[in-house]
């Protein structure tokens, strides 16, 4: 049974100009909103979905599924890394007012806490959980979707790949990127899904 990962659609905070979102309750753009749309018209209808409980991942379910949303839960371990007073500041703005502290988060990610926030071993902690939790209890079921943000889906494929936390800032995932976590007897992965 598949278990699918996908990050949120475009938000005004996604730029541009780019903001750091963090915890911050943003909603989708109306541009975000269309690509959920068009996704949602071509994209299999999963079984169950499980989500980050913000607002940017409730309104892409929305979006791709309209009224018809497939039974949901919000999982809180899903919400994207908590990136404490850096949140709302575009990178500039935070390279400027706290620069030690930005050139400590974009050179040495897997040990900094960006604006006093949580560190990415914290995140991965929660999210890895979160999901092997989900992958665990899914027997049976044709099609999970998991909605999140892009920092749990990198820190969950380092995870599963031994991949360090240091590659974190070096991994792209565009908004509405989907994955598929692909399973064998001793290994799990994630695989983009086009």
């Amino acid at each position: 049974m598949p278990l699918w990962l996908l990050r949120h659609a475009h938000t005004e905070w996604n730029g541009p100009p780019r903001r750091l979102q963090g915890r911050t309750d943003i909603g989708l753009s109306e541009q975000g909103r269309r690509a959920a749309a068009a996704l949602g018209g071509h994209m299999a209808r999963p079984d169950r979905i499980v989500a980050s409980p913000a607002r940017r991942c409730r309104e892409t379910i929305e979006a791709l599924f309209g009224p018809a949303v497939p039974p949901l839960a919000a999982d809180a371990r899903l919400w994207e890394i908590d990136l404490g007073r850096f949140s709302g500041l575009t990178e500039d703005e935070a390279a400027h007012h706290y620069p030690d502290e930005w050139r400590h988060w974009r050179t040495d990610a897997a040990n900094a806490r960006p604006g006093g926030g949580e560190t990415l071993a914290e995140m991965q902690a929660r999210v890895a959980a979160a999901i092997d939790d989900l992958d665990q209890a899914i027997d049976g079921e044709s099609l999970v979707l998991v909605v999140t943000h892009g920092g749990p889906i990198r820190v969950f494929d380092c995870h599963l790949s031994a991949r360090p936390l240091g590659d974190f800032h070096a991994m792209p995932i565009a908004n509405l990127a989907r994955y598929q976590v692909v399973r064998a007897r001793t290994w799990r992965r994630l695989v983009s899904i086009g």
